[in-house]
């Protein structure tokens, strides 16, 4: 997806995880479709890249990895919508929908008495597999995961809708990338705006003293001198009601937000159905399940006539059918 590069180590802060790179490590630069791929990821960030920013390659890898799930959900949230619209609000049966597109007997035959997951629509064969209809405590938890991570599908438009082990493990994966990526973040985003109207010779760095990282904010050295510690060395922040436990407070903080009850949390919530959300990125993003396809504005594909609501459905496509033209 990107070409790979040397950096001068001076050069080299990393988008994603906002660490600086050993000596001879490679990084991948950014560019405009990588950020698009970030936005498409609902990946807030505190400030707009510059030209030649960087991702570590260790970023890069699980960024290629969320993003070729999410955009085969999506692809297939695009082959569906047409149905659910004829269907004028009810409930589809995406074996049926299948079934229908696919006219070929052995295939057909194949399915009898089989299902399809409603994220990647492959044949479920695992017995991972979650029956969204259930109303189990793991039912519920893979709900949510889906309404944070993949905002813009609406699983409640399938009859019997099942997610495969494969998805499941998948949305683990986004989770924890996503909590990852939260965590180096700087709660304190103002200060780092501010930062952007400064000269470098006006910037009052904070370096390492065991190294030759610097920073231009004092949580991100304290959050990078952890690199240097041994295990046991750290203290840990440590959640009262579960074995979670991290090294920066503010994930803390952000994790306990599980525990409360839902009225203690501050909801951005659709006005057209039950979904909710802590961000309101990503109800935005949701709000494209309730337009119809004549409302929606498409991106189109410049060489064949492919084209999708979803840009990064459209990067996705350009990827995998042109990139050898």
């Amino acid at each position: 997806m990107y070409s790979i590069k040397k950096f001068r180590d001076s050069d080299t802060i990393c988008v994603v995880c906002c660490n600086k790179t050993c000596l001879k490590r490679d990084f991948v630069e950014t560019g405009e479709v990588a950020n698009e791929i970030l936005d498409m990821l609902l990946l807030e960030r505190d400030q707009t890249p510059v030209e030649g920013s960087v991702m570590c390659l260790k970023c890069s890898q699980k960024v290629n990895i969320i993003f070729e799930f999410k955009s085969a959900c999506l692809y297939v949230e695009d082959f569906i919508t047409p149905f659910i619209n004829a269907e004028e609000g009810n409930r589809i049966d995406l074996k049926e929908v299948f079934m229908r597109q696919k006219d070929n007997k052995d295939l057909i035959d194949a399915l009898l008495g089989r299902d399809l997951c409603r994220l990647c629509m492959s044949v479920v064969d695992d017995n991972e597999c979650v029956y969204l209809d259930s109303s189990d405590l793991h039912v519920k938890f893979v709900k949510e995961m889906i309404k944070r991570c993949i905002p813009e599908i609406n699983v409640n438009n399938t009859r019997n809708a099942i997610v495969c082990g494969t998805c499941v493990g998948c949305l683990k994966d986004f989770c924890n990338f996503m909590e990852g990526y939260s965590e180096s973040r700087s709660s304190n985003r103002l200060k780092t705006h501010t930062l952007i109207h400064k000269k470098p010779s006006e910037i009052e760095w904070f370096k390492c003293h065991l190294c030759d990282y610097k920073a231009k904010q004092k949580v991100h050295l304290k959050s990078h001198t952890l690199v240097h510690k041994n295990s046991s060395e750290i203290v840990w922040f440590e959640c009262d009601l579960c074995d979670y436990k991290s090294k920066h407070r503010g994930a803390l903080t952000r994790h306990t937000v599980i525990h409360k009850n839902p009225s203690e949390i501050k909801w951005f919530e659709c006005h057209l159905c039950d979904y909710k959300a802590k961000c309101k990125r990503n109800l935005d993003s949701h709000m494209f399940t309730h337009k119809d396809t004549s409302e929606i504005g498409w991106f189109e594909c410049d060489s064949c006539n492919f084209k999708s609501k979803r840009k990064g459905s459209l990067i996705r496509h350009i990827k995998l059918a042109h990139r050898s033209r």
